[in-house]
């Protein structure tokens, strides 16, 4: 089985280098031959996508925007560009401790889907996002009957099971419409825990009236979703 492991970034020069050195130290020990590395320069204006071009290799890539398109834009390149089995998207800012990624990774070929719990977010996020994501997951599974203890953490997928196209949410809130996907797909998933780096706590954009409506908006249209069975929801 095969991983490839996305990294979205946007005027990163400061964290882009230790990201994908972390992430490749994590494959080595966690002893995966078969994985890639792709770096997605997400309209930067800064130094990233110079900086990221140093790292290229067989198992390294690098595709840019010249503009800023988000994580949707970002989610349907990498189902489209990628030849693994599974799929996972890690912030560019380095943001998780290499602490639990080895453990994260242990036999996850025994899983549809592996989501990751962020064990120490109240300790390393500003208050008002900690607070955002705790009920942001609890309102997720109460009201669609799912177990997902961490909705914006960083997840593993197997690819087969997600779809080609973000097609009912927006920005940010898009990962509510992955998530209610698969886990109406399949019930074969679990969770591990993840730790974010000490001192990563900064202002977040997430708390930005645009985010935060979009997030609203996904947060509706998944709960449609789900009543109504849309699709193959």
């Amino acid at each position: 089985m095969s991983i490839s492991i996305c990294i979205v970034a946007h005027n990163e020069e400061q964290n882009i280098s230790k990201a994908i050195n972390n992430l490749s130290n994590i494959m080595k020990k966690s002893k995966i031959k078969d994985y890639e590395i792709m770096i997605y320069n997400d309209g930067s204006t800064d130094q990233t996508k110079e900086i990221a071009k140093k790292f290229i290799n067989k198992n390294i890539f690098l595709f840019s925007n010249k503009y800023r398109q988000g994580w949707i834009d970002m989610y349907e390149i990498a189902i489209k560009k990628t030849s693994k089995d599974y799929l996972i998207f890690f912030p560019a800012d380095n943001a998780f401790s290499s602490k639990k990624l080895v453990q994260f990774f242990k036999n996850y070929n025994n899983y549809d889907c592996i989501f990751g719990q962020r064990m120490n977010y109240y300790d390393e996020l500003p208050n008002s996002r900690a607070i955002l994501s705790k009920l942001l997951s609890y309102f997720m599974n109460f009201l669609l009957y799912i177990d997902v203890k961490d909705v914006h953490s960083s997840h593993l997928y197997k690819k087969k099971n997600l779809r080609k196209k973000i097609e009912f949410t927006k920005g940010n809130g898009c990962w509510l419409e992955v998530i209610l996907n698969i886990t109406k797909r399949t019930d074969t998933y679990t969770t591990r825990e993840l730790y974010l780096t000490k001192g990563h706590s900064k202002n977040s954009s997430l708390m930005s009236f645009k985010n935060l409506s979009t997030i609203c908006y996904s947060f509706f249209m998944v709960i449609i979703l789900r009543i109504f069975h849309i699709k193959d929801f």
